[in-house]
Formats: C-alpha cells, structure tokens, sequence
C-alpha cells in the first residue's frame, strides 16, 4: 500500500493507490476479483488540514494575506476580523475555492503476453469551498459591510440570517468506476477499451461556475449561485443537491490502430457517453439563478457519440529524405448531436420576480406553479429548453511532412 500526498497552489490532496499483478489462471483471477471487491471497501482518504488565511470583505472589495501567526494579523479593529474573517485558527479554510480529499484504487491483471485488465475506483469529495454570500448588511464602526467571503455552512456562514434555515455546506462528490481492456502494438495491431460508470452529485460546481451558463460570471470563489440563501434551496424547500451540470453516468471509449507491412497505418477512436442533466433556472428576488424544480429535472440531454479516425502512409524519397502524409477526421459521420439547451425561464439574464421571503422558506417550499402562472408571457424567455449547443461538425485535417 502506498499513500501518496500533493500540494500545489492553494490546495492539499491525498491519493491512495493499491495494486496487484496476477497471473491469467483461474485462481488468480478469482484473487483478482476478491481484490476489486476490498478496493471498493476502502474508506476514503482521512482529510487533512488546510492552511487558514485572513479573509476580509468591504462593499465589492476584499483583501487576503497569509496566516502565520499572530504577527500578521491585519490593523483593522479585531472584531471585524472576528466576525467575519476568523482568521488562524479560525472558521475560514483555505483549500483554493474547493479543497479536496479523495483516493483511488487500482487492480491490474496480465492476460496472456499482449492483453491486460484493469479496474480502479476513485473517489473526490469537496472539502472546503470559498466563496462569497450577501448576509443583512451590518455596520461595525461607522463602517457598511455587505458581503462575506468564508466557508459556505460553516463559522459565521452557518446561519447568517436569523429565523431563517442555514446556509447549506457545498458539496461536489465524484465517485467512478472503471474497466479496461489493453492489448498492445503486436502482429500489427493494437486496441484499448474502457467502460467508467460514475455519479458527480452536490450542490457546487466548482470554480468553473456551469450554473452560471446564463449569466457567464466565471469568477472564481465569487459565483452569483447560492450568493443569497434563496438559491440555495430548490421550491419544495429542500437544499438544492442533485447531479451536477457534468455528471455523465456512463462512458465508453474504445480506441484501435493497425499498421500495414508497406508503410500505412490507420486508427480509429470511438466514444460514447451519457447526456448532461438538464436543469431549469429562475431569477428569484435578489438571486439571479435558482433551480425551482430541482437539479436534472427535465431529464438529460442526448447520448453523445463520435468517431474519429486517422491515417498516415510514409515512405522513402531518398536515402536521407522521408515523406510521410496524414489525414485526420474527427466526427467521421458529421453527427450534430445536441449537447446543451437553454436553461433560463425568464426573458433577459439579470430578469427576476418576487417571491416574499417567508413564503420561500415556509414548510414544504412556495408554489412554484401559481408564480409560473403569474409571469407575463412577455417575460419568459422562448429559448427555454430550446437546443443551443450541438456537436462540433465534421473537420479533416491534412498533414505532410518531410524527414532528412
């Protein structure tokens, strides 16, 4: 067993890899089964603690510096630093917008002298996200201070307004599961298939806000979703999990090339994978962007397929010079599969209409119809659930190239 450990920029990650070679006997493969069957049971990786930092928040303005000891700790009066940035030892962790903790754990078996099998599970879970919330606005000094930026569900983010339910933890969890079939370059030709079933399931996107798809914010730890409590929560009142805008239960992907005795080669790659959940948006009071009907929703988008293919013929020009041409052609059958729609319901990507506040949060959610039923037909957008985004078309690429 092997635990390995990486840092980089901000985040901390651990990974565990377990793994195995075996013989293609039937014993074995029976070992190899057993073993697969451990892999699964192993617990994920114990998270380890990030380095907290000195956050602060003034109006569309906040600073950060480093957290090493009492030393650095900012001039600014110490209980809004108390308050809101907790600082060492405090409530806000830092793990770059997301820190993450996971593990993954493989078993490979050789079969015969050119083919091998393989399977790994991993998992990622998102530890501790950073982001922006609107609280009720308060003063501390003659000072007005909106925003927050902290640990959403934790420390001062656990509850910000008061009578009200609590601001949600963010959750982005990944678990998959893998199979693949390798047989190397022998007698000319080689072939790799692999199947991944796997679930991305939460309430957070992640830094690349794909909740914002409308609205095209894209500034990482200051997403517009889940910014007031609103959005947190879907119109039955429940916390707004479900699949992510990325989750793709199944891929699978087969790749193989052959190469001729008189200087050609060929190969193909083959994909085909899930449809993305498709999950509509409504401008709620101060939130731009909720999911009333909750994540996927209205289903998937399409299953996706390609096939793309290359060739390459190369030979002798003279004793020194070689020349060797290709082509390749990716969406071999120019497919126009679509790959997202339009989520917005309300016309406009700032456009949204009220709801009062104790109704949204009463027992069992608001009436999402009867507010459907009351927006003017003029402010629904006609792109919604309309396709917007289709597979790329067929594109052939030619290359020549002259080796002396």
């Amino acid at each position: 067993m092997e635990t390995v450990v990486a840092a980089s920029a901000g985040r901390q990650s651990s990974a565990v890899t377990k793994s195995a070679t075996i013989a293609p006997t039937r014993p074995h493969i029976e070992q190899l089964l057993t073993s697969l069957i451990e892999l699964l049971q192993v617990i994920r990786a114990p998270r380890r603690a990030l380095y907290p930092r000195w956050l602060s928040y003034r109006g569309d303005h906040y600073t950060e510096s480093a957290c090493a000891g009492e030393a650095d700790r900012p001039t600014t009066p110490a209980r809004i630093y108390d308050r809101f940035s907790p600082g060492c030892g405090g409530d806000v962790v830092q793990g770059g917008g997301g820190g993450a903790v996971g593990g993954r754990s493989h078993g490979r078996g050789q079969l015969g002298k050119n083919w091998a099998l393989s399977a790994f599970y991993m998992h990622r879970e998102l530890q501790n996200a950073i982001e922006d919330f609107n609280p009720t606005p308060i003063t501390v000094d003659g000072i007005r201070y909106t925003g927050v930026i902290g640990n959403p569900g934790q420390g001062i983010l656990t509850q910000p307004f008061a009578g009200q339910p609590p601001l949600p933890k963010f959750d982005r969890t990944y678990d998959g599961f893998t199979v693949e079939l390798m047989k190397r370059m022998a007698n000319h030709w080689a072939i790799d298939l692999s199947y991944t079933y796997s679930r991305l399931y939460g309430n957070y996107e992640g830094l690349g806000d794909s909740d914002e798809q409308v609205l095209g914010g894209g500034n990482p730890n200051s997403g517009r979703y889940c910014t007031t409590l609103e959005s947190c929560y879907t119109a039955s009142g429940n916390v707004d999990y479900g699949p992510l805008t990325l989750d793709r239960p199944h891929q699978f992907k087969l790749n193989g090339s052959y190469s001729f005795d008189f200087g050609l080669s060929a190969g193909a790659f083959f994909r085909a994978e899930s449809g993305t959940p498709i999950t509509p948006q409504l401008g709620v009071n101060a939130a731009p962007t909720t999911h009333p009907e909750g994540r996927g929703s209205r289903g998937r988008t399409p299953t996706f397929t390609q096939t793309d293919i290359f060739v390459q013929y190369g030979f002798k020009v003279s004793k020194a010079m070689r020349l060797t041409a290709s082509a390749n052609v990716s969406n071999l059958f120019d497919q126009d599969t679509v790959r997202g729609v339009f989520p917005g319901i309300l016309l406009g990507s700032s456009a949204v209409t009220p709801v009062p506040v104790a109704q949204y949060f009463a027992p069992g959610g608001y009436n999402y119809q009867a507010v459907l039923a009351a927006i003017p037909a003029a402010n629904k957008d006609p792109r919604f659930l309309q396709a917007q985004a289709f597979q790329s078309p067929r594109a052939i690429r030619l290359g020549l190239r002259l080796d002396f």
